[in-house]
C-alpha cells in the first residue's frame, strides 16, 4: 500500500531538491511542502499557519523542502 507512494515520494523530493540547487541565484525556484494531517480552524494545522509556511518557501527561496507535522 504504502511501498509505493514511498517511492514516488522520495523521488518527487530528490527532482525538486535538484531542480532547487539547479536554480539557485535565478529568480525562479522550486519548493515543496508536505502537510502531514488535517488543515482546519481548530485542527492539527491552522490555516493561516499554513499560509505563512507557504509564503515563507515562495520569498526567501531559503530550502526546497518543507513538512509540518
Amino acid at each position: 500500500d504504502r511501498a509505493v507512494s514511498g517511492i514516488a515520494y522520495a523521488a518527487e523530493s530528490a527532482y525538486v531538491r535538484m531542480v532547487h540547487d539547479s536554480l539557485a541565484g535565478d529568480p525562479e525556484h522550486v519548493a515543496r511542502l508536505t502537510v502531514v494531517g488535517p488543515i482546519g480552524p481548530g485542527a492539527l494545522h491552522e490555516p493561516d499557519d499554513v499560509a505563512d509556511e507557504l509564503w515563507h518557501l515562495h520569498t526567501r527561496h531559503d530550502r526546497p523542502l518543507l513538512v509540518l507535522r
